[in-house]
């Protein structure tokens, strides 16, 4: 069995929402979330890129991620984890055990 962690946040939770679309538009990002390591911040950043062409591919992604697994404690810290701007959320206990035999 896999166990499966989400750890979604609010997105751009310091911009009131009448100001979303035009700091989007004006390409301002999201703060570097203080439990991941630098590198992996740029790696999100990069796939943000303005020039679609300069975004990594799928494939680029793939061995960059595998790397971060290897040395999550590295790029993951939990202990520096922001949980007034996380909401936690779990699916239906209904769905749960459909989707855990989904993903073994």
């Amino acid at each position: 069995m896999h166990l499966i962690l989400l750890a979604g946040g609010i997105p751009y939770h310091t911009i009131k929402d009448e100001h979303l679309t035009q700091a989007i538009a004006q390409h301002e990002r999201m703060e570097w979330p203080p439990h991941i390591s630098q590198e992996f911040n740029e790696l999100m950043l990069r796939c943000w890129h303005r020039n679609p062409d300069s975004r990594p591919n799928f494939d680029l992604l793939y061995k960059e991620m595998k790397q971060y697994v290897k040395h999550a404690k590295k790029h993951i810290k939990l202990k520096d984890y922001p949980f007034n701007v996380y909401v936690p959320t779990k699916p239906p206990d209904t769905s749960w055990e459909k989707m855990q035999d989904s993903f073994v």
